[in-house]
């Protein structure tokens, strides 16, 4: 009301693309429907025991994120979350907490009393944004190393273990044309892989809402209709 309008539409409706907040009571074009029967849920309703570990930086990933953009706590559910280190830039120490994290998962797994465990770890995706290359290549040697002390462990206790990711990013740090740094996310396909000590599975290839029906068949358990992914694993013909 501060100037003069030429022009007063009265006869306007305002759609935003999404909600913006309660304070703000308007229609929405894509309203926020609520995630049910997510992968936490489901084992917990058969009760196993659940751990979930990363480090503070993406300690939301593996918790209010993976559990459907919610703070519940379902039975049987342990959080833990360990400290990031207080940096400016992580291209200054690209293992970031990545040790403390190995070590805290190396302890649960050798106890044996957890059914399914879930570990983050930022490094790739964190140390890709720097667009330092060198610092990039340590951090993968850094996490490669946790990730053959992580299979160990698994083997020791005759578990299965799988390894992906929801993005790319750090295989893809230099312009092939320009030679400059990119520092974005990349849109290349994200490995699947899983590592256990029994007859070798073969996979198809998927997309993220496939990982967790994967999850389940791998325990046993039925997917909920809720979840639209498939298993990636390919069933063998049973021999007449």
């Amino acid at each position: 009301d501060q100037f003069k309008r030429e022009v007063i539409v009265d006869d306007i409706f305002f759609v935003g693309l999404t909600n913006f907040g309660d304070d703000l009571p308007m229609s929405v074009a894509f309203p926020e429907f609520p995630i049910l029967k997510t992968l936490p849920e489901i084992l917990s309703n058969y009760n196993l025991k659940q751990l979930y570990l990363a480090e503070e930086e993406k300690y939301a990933h593996v918790t209010y994120f993976f559990h459907g953009g919610t703070t519940i706590d379902f039975p049987g559910e342990k959080k833990i979350m360990v400290d990031s280190m207080d940096v400016k830039d992580y291209a200054t120490c690209p293992e970031m907490s990545s040790r403390e994290v190995l070590d805290v998962f190396l302890k649960h797994i050798k106890e044996g009393k957890d059914n399914f465990i879930l570990v983050n770890f930022p490094n790739p995706d964190m140390l890709a944004h720097t667009g330092d290359l060198k610092a990039a290549i340590k951090t993968m040697e850094c996490l490669d190393g946790c990730l053959e002390k992580m299979v160990d462990a698994v083997h020791e206790q005759h578990g299965t273990m799988l390894i992906t990711a929801d993005h790319g990013g750090i295989e893809e740090m230099l312009d092939p044309e320009t030679g400059e740094a990119v520092t974005k996310h990349s849109t290349n396909p994200v490995p699947f892989i899983i590592v256990n000590d029994v007859k070798e599975k073969t996979l198809v290839d998927g997309v993220l809402a496939d990982v967790a029906p994967t999850i389940l068949d791998i325990m046993g358990i039925p997917k909920p209709e809720e979840m639209t992914g498939k298993s990636l694993i390919i069933k063998e013909k049973k021999q007449k």
